[in-house]
């Protein structure tokens, strides 16, 4: 399959970068949060040590806000998207975006479910930020009930969902689009941690950042595990054979992917083996300097990621009639 390119497609591939980014950011940034807030109760100081609940109490705000901003662009860039599908189909113009009949049609179809799922995911975690916003301004250091980490996880599930019921993992049975949701869920939370981890290391106070480190640096891992299985899965069933990773398009963005998604496990390596376990203030640049190309592979990997699923489609899709997503 070769690449359809388009003004309609170019700014859709656009729209999918903020979609994605918009999700990782708002996932991962409630996760480092709920970390934050763990390390913050189990640090027996924190209590009576005014400067430590502040450093907390600051945190909380930045990472609430930046959580909140990511999920506002999420939201908006999912609804332009949806616009930009019935843009393309109708093939007239602006006005062909709001056309009411198109509208209801693709509403109806596996591309609106999983908008709808998508926006579904974003207005149940901007509440959940919302109520932790009432809370740091109320002084509390618990900022996340119970109740909201259930309805932060229903956020992240609808998100999963919304990968699920659409696109190539759809057309290809119940096992790839379990496998598609472990895969979205893993990547959401470990690539949408790393700013909200990198901010953290900039100003952190060591006895509260080192213990989160280190506890990120296992549930990471057990991340990286699922992102591969369920990657591994989706490929081997979406790809004809082997040799379409050399000889088409899709083959070749993908090994691209590969190849930034290998450095990346490098340097997760690097950070839980070397620098978090050897961390003192002066290792404390080099973490910061791992973690922010970390960033860069990882925005590298979500425009590759737009660009595959818009403007080309693994090899099967074209013997199956598989639709793009």
């Amino acid at each position: 399959m070769s690449f359809s390119v388009g003004a309609w497609e170019l700014v859709q591939v656009l729209a999918k970068i903020v979609m994605y980014a918009g999700m990782a950011a708002a996932s991962g940034g409630m996760l480092v949060l709920c970390l934050l807030q763990r390390e913050a109760a189990r640090l027996p100081a924190t209590p009576e040590n005014p400067a430590a609940a502040h450093w907390c109490q600051l945190q909380y705000r930045v990472l609430l806000r930046q959580c909140a901003w990511a999920a506002t662009a999420g939201l908006l860039a999912t609804l332009l998207l949806f616009l930009l599908q019935v843009g393309s189909i109708s093939q007239n113009g602006l006005p062909g975006m709001l056309d009411p009949l198109l509208l209801r049609v693709l509403a109806a179809t596996p591309v609106g479910t999983g908008t709808a799922f998508k926006l579904a995911g974003f207005v149940l975690a901007l509440l959940v930020m919302l109520l932790a916003a009432l809370r740091v301004s109320a002084g509390d250091l618990r900022v996340l009930s119970i109740g909201q980490l259930l309805a932060n996880a229903s956020a992240l599930l609808l998100f999963a969902l919304s990968f699920a019921v659409v696109g190539h993992a759809s057309a290809l049975g119940l096992f790839v689009q379990l496998a598609a949701g472990v895969h979205v869920i893993a990547v959401l939370l470990w690539i949408g941690a790393l700013q909200p981890l990198r901010k953290l290391n900039a100003t952190g106070d060591t006895a509260i950042l080192l213990p989160l480190l280190r506890t990120f640096g296992v549930l990471g891992w057990s991340l990286v595990g699922c992102l591969l299985l369920g990657g591994s899965v989706m490929l081997w069933q979406m790809l004809g054979r082997a040799s379409d990773l050399l000889t088409t398009v899709y083959g070749g963005l993908m090994l691209a992917k590969l190849q930034m998604a290998s450095c990346l496990l490098g340097l997760a390596a690097l950070n839980k083996f070397r620098l978090v376990p050897g961390y003192v203030e002066k290792t404390r640049p080099q973490l910061q300097t791992s973690i922010g190309l970390e960033l860069v592979l990882a925005l590298l990997i979500i425009v590759l990621t737009a660009t595959l699923t818009t403007l080309t489609g693994p090899p099967l899709a074209d013997a199956a009639h598989l639709p793009d997503i």
